[in-house]
């Protein structure tokens, strides 16, 4: 059975943040564009790969954006795909909840 790997998620949870405030940083302070545009990929990457090892497991080592968001697509629809057959099972073997409104 797939393993979550929040710890690397996390990793790159947090490089992509200092990646977006440094370019945050340079925006303000009229900083190079080229450094601006880099750190906003990496970003970027750094998101989409961590949707994809949350929901799927190891991203594949490339620098892309079109094709690492491809790939993310993939997993929303397989992810939606496995909702939609859960319910149209009734959910069989999951255990009954029940919700009270106050």
């Amino acid at each position: 059975m797939f393993q979550h790997d929040f710890a690397t998620f996390d990793a790159w949870h947090l490089k992509a943040e200092e990646d977006f405030t440094a370019a945050s940083i340079l925006t303000d302070h009229h900083g190079p564009a080229a450094t601006i545009c880099f750190l906003c990929q990496q970003t970027a990457e750094k998101y989409l790969k961590g949707y994809i090892l949350l929901n799927q497991g190891t991203p594949r080592r490339i620098h892309h954006l079109d094709v690492l968001l491809e790939g993310c697509i993939v997993v929303a629809e397989q992810l939606v795909r496995r909702d939609v057959e859960r319910i149209r099972h009734g959910f069989e073997g999951a255990p009954e909840y029940t919700c009270r409104l106050a």
